[in-house]
């Protein structure tokens, strides 16, 4: 392992794997189904974070096992984890929200409220396959290849559930990730909403509370990541207080995530 720190990291994933695979094993009361319904909801989004995190620093030195933990995460994501990494680096990381980003919020132009966030992910989901968006060509070609053999083998895992119980699949592992990606675009939204004319550290809004970052692996110093995307994500607190403090904007520095999705799209 090349970072003391992902040990927290596999034990996530552990216990990621275990909630995904209780609902076969386990006879559920109504409010047991529902607390684990969310349970799933909430690792699958971390599980995305820990798929980001290692697609900039793998976890292992050994390239074979890092591939090995990509067909892991791509078991509990339900879709190529290579796909995902594939996107973040050669896309969005290349144009940052400009109108070349697959995810940039300026498709949403002047929607506002609630439906901001429900217009976005509809939007996102709605994109064309990877291979058909414009860019794609700059995705390297082992890439593809992993991404296509990753899709293989989820779609037999797929298979293997359904086959094996399909309701408790269709509703802890296929909605469950539905919901788990969806929170993740709106996730990657207000790090970046309205922030497309600005440049440097304000490019990013970033979320400094210590749950969000301990849930998250300190993804809400968003900033920091964006500008020094090798770094290990157990760093990006100090790069943030280094690098993105003495430069960013006050405004662009929230507390707490929940209160800004709140303030910003919920609040009547």
């Amino acid at each position: 392992m090349r970072h003391q720190a992902d040990v927290s990291t596999l034990l996530v994933l552990v216990v990621a794997s275990a909630v995904l695979v209780t609902p076969y094993v386990a006879e559920l009361s109504a409010a047991q189904g529902v607390a684990l319904f969310c349970l799933n909801v909430f690792f699958g989004l971390v599980v995305h974070v820990i798929n980001h995190n290692v697609s900039h620093c793998p976890l292992f030195e050994s390239d074979r096992a890092n591939q090995f933990t990509s067909y892991g995460l791509t078991s509990l994501l339900g879709i190529p984890a290579a796909a995902i990494s594939a996107s973040h680096i050669y896309n969005h990381h290349v144009h940052n929200n400009d109108e070349n980003d697959w995810l940039r919020s300026t498709v949403l132009q002047e929607t506002q409220g609630p439906l901001r966030l429900v217009k976005y992910v509809v939007h996102v989901f709605s994109l064309p396959r990877l291979s058909q968006r414009p860019g794609a060509e700059a995705i390297p070609f082992q890439l593809k290849r992993q991404i296509r053999l990753e899709t293989i083998f989820v779609l037999g895992v797929l298979l293997a559930a359904f086959m094996l119980a399909p309701q408790v699949t269709l509703v802890y592992f296929v909605a469950t990730r539905l919901c788990a990606m969806s929170c993740l675009f709106v996730l990657n939204l207000v790090q970046h909403d309205g922030l497309e004319h600005e440049t440097g550290v304000n490019r990013c809004h970033n979320y400094t509370g210590r749950v969000v970052n301990f849930v998250l692996f300190k993804n809400g110093y968003h900033s920091a990541h964006h500008l020094r995307p090798g770094a290990h994500w157990s760093e990006l607190d100090q790069l943030h207080a280094s690098l993105v403090v003495p430069l960013a904007k006050p405004s662009l520095q929230h507390k707490s995530l929940l209160g800004f999705v709140w303030g910003s799209y919920l609040r009547p």
